[in-house]
């Protein structure tokens, strides 16, 4: 379950924590290419501001859809740190 608010050091340095049309500028620029800002909202452990923007950059950068289809096998991967999230074989389909 996501913190309510920023309490450790990596939850106040999220992008996610600066005021509404700051990080809305800093966003503009995220997509596949250039996903700093993506990274830059993500902390530990995540909180419910840095979710919803997490989702919010996700779903701007890949028109919320990009991987709908995408059934190849094989691992998905964390596009920050490469950590295995889970199997193509795990991947819902709804």
């Amino acid at each position: 379950k996501p913190y309510a608010a920023a309490v450790t050091e990596s939850q106040k340095r999220s992008l996610a924590e600066l005021p509404l049309t700051e990080r809305f500028s800093r966003y503009e620029a995220c997509g596949l290419e250039d996903r700093s800002a993506y990274f830059d909202v993500s902390c530990c452990p995540i909180t419910k501001k840095a979710e919803d923007d997490m989702e919010l950059l996700s779903d701007l950068s890949t028109w919320g859809e990009r991987f709908l289809d995408h059934w190849a096998p094989g691992a998905y991967l964390c596009a920050r740190c490469s950590h295995t999230l889970y199997s193509s074989r795990d991947k819902w389909n709804g």
